[in-house]
């Protein structure tokens, strides 16, 4: 195992095993919304060293932007994690019945965002990137829709709003404002490239 990868589960750890012990002094759903901003934080950390890339070239040979390029599949399955926290913590607050696939439907934004960042936490890996082949790009190119669906469930969930909804909410703006201009960036420069090759 890498030296980072197990910092990493280090650091997750000391929050998991805190986080349960705080459940004793400080109310679970304040808990749970924490872990659920730090699984939009750890995410959006995902996103911009690929987005600084494309933006500005330049930026690319920054430390910090090659520290959160060498580090981005730690960071997902850290987000991946926090995520599966917060969820697991919806579910003891509320006390919902994982059996029941009404559950499910009450909360598909939830279900179909654990769904797609258990998919790629399980594929990011050297051995999931040989044996899918270009199909791991595919598979990964799902990280794009996760803002949507961020938005969706932020507003549809948050009965009452706490100081974690802003700064969640702002978080999922600015990264799907980035990535449009991403993908902007991307399709003009592809348009550039057809023109000069004729």
């Amino acid at each position: 195992m890498q030296r980072s990868s197990t910092i990493f589960l280090t650091i997750f750890l000391l929050i998991f095993i805190g986080s349960a012990l705080a459940l004793s002094y400080v109310d679970i759903s304040y808990i749970g919304n924490v872990l659920g901003l730090l699984s939009i934080v750890s995410y959006v950390f995902t996103l911009m060293p690929g987005i600084v890339k494309t933006l500005t070239p330049k930026a690319k040979r920054h430390s910090l932007v090659i520290g959160l390029m060498r580090n981005r599949r730690q960071i997902g399955v850290a987000s991946f994690c926090f995520g599966a926290q917060h969820g697991l913590f919806i579910v003891m607050q509320r006390s919902l019945d994982l059996m029941n696939m009404h559950t499910y439907m009450q909360y598909i934004h939830g279900s179909i965002l654990f769904g797609i960042f258990s998919l790629l936490t399980i594929t990011s890996n050297n051995e999931s990137v040989k044996f899918l082949k270009k199909k791991w790009q595919h598979i990964h190119q799902l990280t794009y829709i996760i803002p949507a669906i961020l938005v969706w469930h932020v507003l549809d969930n948050m009965n009452k709003r706490t100081w974690v909804t802003p700064i969640a909410e702002g978080l999922i703006y600015i990264a799907i404002l980035l990535l449009i201009t991403k993908l902007y960036f991307l399709a003009c420069r592809k348009g550039l490239k057809i023109k000069l090759h004729r």
